[in-house]
């Protein structure tokens, strides 16, 4: 006798343009939702965006698209990089708490309620982002980048 299996699988795509947030933070500029880097005295700009150390880029995508109790086998996060500096290193971290309008260095969210960062910038605490990095990426070209993120996707 033959088992049948009923096994259905497919491929699911969230692109940029579906993130319903974005942001750039960084301690020059701290109280800035969009501080992609820094030109003077409290002045941030944001017409490009920098891999500059300790500045945090957050991007959240809605995972909504996956029906719930899928199985997740393999999950990449791509992304385009315009113009590079000597071996820059990408850390990918998933963080643990909501954030949201008005995101900087020292809030999480200002609306409706202000909640701080449990450590500013979102750079160290359990509570705020996973333990270890998803990734630690060195780019050293330009061009498309590709990092694996199949375990946050899971999670």
């Amino acid at each position: 006798m033959q088992e049948v299996y009923d096994v259905s699988a497919r491929t699911i795509s969230v692109k940029s343009e579906d993130c319903d947030l974005m942001a750039s933070i960084a301690e020059e500029g701290p109280r800035h939702s969009w501080a992609s880097y820094i030109t003077g005295h409290n002045i941030a700009r944001n017409d490009i965006l920098n891999m500059i150390p300790a500045h945090r880029f957050l991007i959240r995508y809605p995972l909504d698209k996956i029906p719930p109790g899928q199985r997740i086998t393999n999950a990449e996060w791509s992304f385009l990089v315009g113009s590079v500096t000597t071996n820059s290193r990408l850390f990918v971290w998933r963080l643990l708490v909501d954030w949201g309008p008005g995101v900087n260095y020292f809030y999480r969210r200002l609306r409706p309620t202000p909640i701080l960062w449990s450590v500013p910038g979102a750079q160290g605490s359990a509570t705020d982002r996973a333990m270890r990095p998803t990734a630690i990426v060195t780019i050293q070209q330009q061009g498309e980048q590709t990092v694996n993120v199949t375990e946050d996707v899971e999670l």
